[in-house]
């Protein structure tokens, strides 16, 4: 594990949602979209999330693994891991 999000990676691997090896991508993908949506302030949540997975789909470096891991990521952090969460840190 690294030092991005070291609670949601932790969360992670307890819950068997992730293997300690592939936490740290999944924190790397919140946290890339806390700093997108922070240059998106004006829209909310959901649309913030879309606009990031959008912008994910445009990029020819991100592969399709890439997109959906990113996906699951945003999901299980803001469905299981931080519901209350407003992305604002």
């Amino acid at each position: 594990m690294d030092d991005i999000l070291p609670d949601f990676q932790r969360f992670l691997v307890s819950r068997g949602l992730a293997d300690q090896k592939h936490a740290p991508f999944y924190a790397r993908w919140v946290s890339r979209f806390i700093g997108f949506s922070n240059q998106h302030e004006h829209a909310g949540l959901e649309e913030s999330k879309r606009k990031f997975l959008d912008n994910l789909a445009c990029s020819s470096n991100i592969t399709d693994w890439q997109k959906d891991q990113a996906a699951d990521a945003l999901k299980i952090y803001f469905e299981q891991f931080d519901p209350s969460s407003t992305v604002c840190f």
